[in-house]
């Protein structure tokens, strides 16, 4: 479909497909603008195998100040006010990813640099200087963010032991070496790799500043790291950089990314 279509325009077809993908993974994806039309839904397919062809209006440097998602649906592809909600950001090269079932993110990632044709979100680079630029932070490290074929790990970046000097969170990320599995990753005594309770442990420690949920998909940890993020600048509202953190054991194997949406 070509995005921008509102959702009482979609083909049978594309409907269909809506629905196969919020049966199978819960994922969809309605967003806006953040400007100018922010009441204007735009339906951004993440069926399986959909094409998308993002309007150049969308491809611009900033990517149109970011985009912020107000997927509500029901199991049927209509829209509803009581489903849950959705999210997801621009990829440099104008692809639209969809995250997973509640995983909350109200926030685009500011800059995603050398894309890759391999699983969403294979490759998720923030460069620290990127992150300074952004948000005025200093010694503030984030690392390569990789989802692994058919799974998710969780790692703890070096200063996690320590608030955020902003937000004051606990410092996450969803990293790792894409077709390797957790336990190898455990084995392999990666210094990169922190392993599934120590995130555990790190969450516990402060309940109240970092949320844990589990679902059907698998274990979900949303981070909200950067949630203060353009506090320091005076805007509150225009808050950029990535407010999750997940894990689990998803089955992306059908997915494929280049041109397609997963």
């Amino acid at each position: 479909m070509i995005l921008g279509e509102p959702i009482e325009r979609l083909k049978s077809t594309e409907l269909a497909n809506l629905r196969k993908c919020i049966l199978k993974h819960g994922v969809v994806s309605f967003i806006t603008p953040a400007e100018p039309n922010e009441n204007t839904t735009l339906a951004a397919m993440s069926a399986i195998g959909t094409p998308v062809e993002v309007p150049e209006h969308y491809r611009t440097v900033d990517m149109n100040k970011y985009v912020n998602v107000v997927a509500n649906v029901d199991m049927e592809g209509n829209p509803s006010e009581t489903s849950y909600r959705h999210s997801g950001f621009w990829h440099a090269d104008g692809q639209y990813f969809p995250l997973q079932k509640r995983a909350f993110c109200n926030a685009m990632v500011p800059r995603i640099v050398n894309p890759t044709r391999t699983l969403f979100l294979d490759t998720l680079l923030l460069k620290t200087e990127d992150i300074d630029r952004y948000a005025g932070l200093a010694n503030t490290k984030v690392n390569l963010a990789r989802i692994m074929s058919g799974k998710v790990v969780a790692e703890i970046t070096k200063n996690v032991w320590q608030p955020h000097p902003i937000s004051g969170e606990i410092n996450l990320l969803v990293p790792s070496d894409r077709g390797r599995d957790e336990q190898e990753l455990i084995n392999s005594g990666d210094p990169s790799f922190i392993k599934p309770e120590d995130v555990r442990k790190a969450l516990s420690k402060d309940p109240s500043r970092t949320y844990a949920h589990s679902y059907s998909i698998g274990e979900i940890l949303v981070w909200d790291n950067l949630q203060l993020l353009h506090r320091a600048e005076g805007n509150a509202s225009d808050v950029r950089g990535p407010r999750f953190i997940y894990r689990g054991h998803f089955d992306f194997s059908d997915h494929e990314i280049g041109g397609t949406m997963v």
